[in-house]
């Protein structure tokens, strides 16, 4: 929780300036989000609006300026009381509102303040209330009672405790260094068609009790770091979907995100400026986070996004859906960011999460991380979306979890795959369309080999790059149908074995259904077909084994195969094997005896072509 303002007890004899308001100067940075990072941008730089100029010196309580006169004020308030709008109050010290009291101060008042002093709301112990409604005719302005004003030259305004405080029509001009010129600290404000500037730190901070119950038409400009700043991400969705306020000239045109999680339902809104989440972020507790077209949300280094906790909070949901006009951005909170920057998007629960028409740009912290990890029984539509640049796979697929929808994305320049799957049924998901480019090793991954099947059929379309079945592959049922150009990689000893069930490879001339080793070396084990197991084997490739490349068990139920335009090649010790009992294209164990050659198989290259144990 912020620290509490220290505010100097003492009165000061001070000299007032005071001609209006300033004006703004915007002339920020704004924001960006493209694939080379970076939303905050570099501090902007601007002029100060042109400071107060006295018309006449400050004498005392009953000085005239200008039009108004000045009355000085150095005393808490303890019962209510307003401030009207025919006078300059003058605060000498710091001004503490507390025991219930009111503090109204009326259209068309100004309270200027001596260095170093402020306006507390509420002592930690009772509460107080600010009512301060101007008018657009006759705002109420709030600034430094300094001729040459400074960022920070006064403490701000801090609102401790209670739930009606309401600032409209205000300005607030050269407060707090530190956290912000508007301090929330479990408190509730509405806070609207207001301008905060020329903070010597954030424009605006709640800490994770407190709430905006209203926010719009304001103007946040010149603030020192950022134009907001939540504590807690569960109160980032009290910024509703307003688009009316203005972000010019901070430091960091953002709304700045210090950790927490969202535990109730709520809205991400785009609000032309980035979300920077500058420690990690969870959602859980049945909450649903939505995130909406057009917004950018980026992380500083080492920071994430989690959602679900895998335990009793473990039913949070993500709902990100852009548009093609409108993506949504998850990016690296850096100018020239490096691979994995950020941890990356991890849902670890939860059945209803949507990623669509998003960049995840710059995540996947550590080498096993992935920029979107799916864990713990999520299940995840990925469409239309972008995942590039991550320090390790593109995307991650646990055995509990699963992808409903994946069409038309796009996998680019990540350390590692593009995607891993820890099991081989989640191929079934993949689509024709998505792309892949630039990734370090362009297959995708797939590391445990065993697919239970047994309660109908599935296929594997061909995603235009090879599978990897690191592991191997190991059917127990069912029918597996291998679309054309599909290409199944295998790594050293591991084979593909059909132990129940039907594999049919549906390959074409054009895009033949490819079974080889990982590697150019001949050193994985072949397709087997156990007893009792069925295949059609069309325009087919089965090469590079360090065995067999395609044997064929028998017995009194042997395995039976059709192959049309099979090619066995590169064996290094036999293309086919047929065992007692089993059958090739109609071919028996005894009619292949003394055989070189089936029709229907290609052999090339193999050390000998059938082999009859």
């Amino acid at each position: 929780m912020p620290t509490k303002m220290r505010f100097a007890l003492a009165a000061a004899a001070i000299s007032l300036a005071i001609s209006g308001c300033p004006g703004l100067v915007t002339n920020g940075n704004g924001s960006s989000s493209s694939s080379t990072g970076g939303t905050t941008g570099t501090q902007a730089t601007t002029s100060p609006s042109p400071a107060p100029t006295a018309s006449g010196a400050a004498t005392g309580g009953a000085a005239s300026f200008g039009n108004y006169p000045v009355t000085q004020v150095g005393s808490n308030v303890t019962s209510s009381t307003t401030w009207d709008g025919s006078h300059i109050w003058q605060v000498q010290s710091s001004i503490m509102v507390s025991g219930g009291a009111t503090l109204t101060i009326s259209p068309g008042a100004t309270v200027s303040f001596a260095d170093n002093t402020g306006l507390v709301v509420g002592d930690g112990t009772t509460t107080g209330t600010l009512d301060a409604q101007g008018t657009a005719a006759q705002p109420i302005l709030f600034t430094s009672a300094d001729a040459n004003p400074t960022p920070a030259i006064w403490n701000g305004i801090e609102l401790d405790g209670g739930a009606g405080h309401v600032m409209k029509y205000c300005k607030v001009e050269w407060g707090s260094s530190t956290p912000a010129a508007v301090q929330l600290l479990g408190a509730s404000l509405a806070l609207e068609d207001s301008q905060i500037s020329h903070s010597g730190a954030s424009g605006v901070s709640l800490d994770s009790g407190s709430h905006l119950t209203a926010f719009a038409g304001n103007t946040l400009a010149d603030n020192g770091t950022y134009a907001i700043q939540f504590a807690d991400a569960n109160g980032v969705q009290d910024l509703g979907t307003d688009t009316t306020t203005t972000y010019s000239g901070n430091k960091y045109n953002a709304i700045d995100i210090t950790g927490g999680a969202v535990v109730t339902s709520g809205t991400w809104a785009n609000l032309g400026v980035p979300y920077v989440v500058s420690t990690a972020v969870d959602v859980n507790s049945g909450a649903t986070l939505t995130i909406s077209p057009g917004a950018t949300v980026s992380f500083d280094q080492g920071d994430g996004m989690y959602i679900g906790s895998g335990g009793s909070n473990s039913a949070g949901t993500l709902v990100a859906d852009g548009t093609l006009a409108q993506p949504i951005t998850f990016d690296a909170d850096a100018p020239n960011p490096t691979r994995g920057y950020w941890s990356g998007l991890e849902f670890d629960s939860g059945a209803s999460h949507q990623i669509e028409h998003c960049n995840v740009l710059w995540g996947g912290q550590g080498t096993t991380g992935a920029a979107v990890r799916v864990a713990g029984g999520s299940v995840l539509t990925l469409m239309d979306s972008t995942i590039a640049s991550s320090s390790a796979q593109g995307l991650s697929v646990d055995g509990q979890s699963s992808l409903t929808s994946f069409q038309d994305n796009t996998f680019a320049s990540n350390a590692s795959y593009p995607i891993r799957l820890n099991s081989p049924d989640q191929l079934a998901t993949l689509d024709t369309t998505s792309t892949y480019s630039a990734d370090a090793t362009e297959v995708i991954d797939v590391f445990n080999a065993n697919i239970s099947n047994a309660t109908g059929t599935e296929t594997w379309t061909n995603p235009s790059i090879p599978v990897y079945l690191e592991g191997g592959l190991f059917l127990t049922g069912g029918t597996l149908t291998l679309d054309p150009g599909l290409t199944l990689n295998f790594g050293q000893n591991d084979n593909f074995e059909v132990s129940s069930g039907n594999v049919v490879a549906a390959g074409t001339a054009a895009a033949p259904v490819m079974l080889e080793a990982e590697d150019s070396s001949p050193d994985w084990s072949g397709l087997l077909f156990d007893s009792g197991t069925t295949g059609n084997l069309t325009d087919t490739t089965i090469e590079n084994s360090q065995t067999i490349d395609l044997a064929l068990a028998g017995g009194t139920s042997g395995a039976s195969v059709t192959a049309t335009g099979l090619t066995l090649a590169n064996a290094k010790l036999y293309g086919l094997e047929v065992n007692s009992g089993a059958t090739i294209n109609t071919q028996t164990y005894t009619s292949l005896a003394n055989a070189t050659s089936i029709s229907g198989i290609t052999f090339t290259n193999d050390s000998k072509n059938i082999e009859l144990p």
